[in-house]
């Protein structure tokens, strides 16, 4: 596999109770593309994931939100979990990451129930995206079109679910995203 990150910093927003199996696999992925990884989180110290039985392995967060600030990452990926997105969704420092990375239209990557935290810090304003049937309305009242595929990529923000079965699939139509991005923004770089 080609290090096609290499010299990129990714956020990994989460809170405890995050996905832990899907931050692992994520984690893995990105440091196999090369990339360069920070825990972003409103907790300091450590966080604990959810392992879908119970609280799983703690996590050192690498930078606090409220000093986060959206121009020193090129990725941007935020984890599910409920209890994870329940916690960022109550600061306003999560608005003001998130709106930065979005609004310099760098690729943004949102699991599962993730577009939950999206739709109640309004990022998800005319925007396809792909989301369970309990989101639906919650992604539809904030002004996002629903996609039918399991996985949906509009413009530089991805959405859908990765669960164990599906998990090949999606990690390989992640580093497509990834890769066409980063493809994109060397030929822009050489343009200018």
């Amino acid at each position: 596999m080609t290090q096609s990150l290499q010299n990129m910093n990714v956020a990994i927003l989460m809170a405890n109770g995050f996905d832990e199996p899907q931050f692992i696999e994520i984690q893995k992925k990105m440091q196999m593309m090369g990339a360069s990884i920070k825990i972003v989180s409103h907790n300091q110290g450590l966080i604990s994931g959810w392992d879908g039985q119970g609280w799983g392995h703690s996590h050192a967060v690498d930078v606090p939100l409220n000093g986060a600030l959206g121009v020193d990452y090129d990725i941007l990926v935020v984890i599910s979990g409920a209890r994870s997105f329940s916690k960022l969704s109550a600061t306003a420092h999560t608005r003001r990451f998130v709106s930065s990375i979005v609004g310099a239209q760098k690729p943004v990557i949102v699991m599962g129930d993730a577009v939950e935290l999206m739709s109640e810090i309004q990022q998800l304003e005319g925007l396809t995206v792909s989301c369970s049937p309990d989101s639906q309305d919650v992604c539809h009242h904030a002004g996002a079109r629903i996609s039918e595929d399991a996985i949906h990529v509009d413009g530089h923000v991805m959405t859908g679910a990765m669960d164990m079965e599906s998990k090949d699939t999606y990690l390989d139509m992640m580093q497509e995203f990834l890769q066409n991005h980063a493809m994109n923004m060397e030929s822009e770089a050489k343009a200018a």
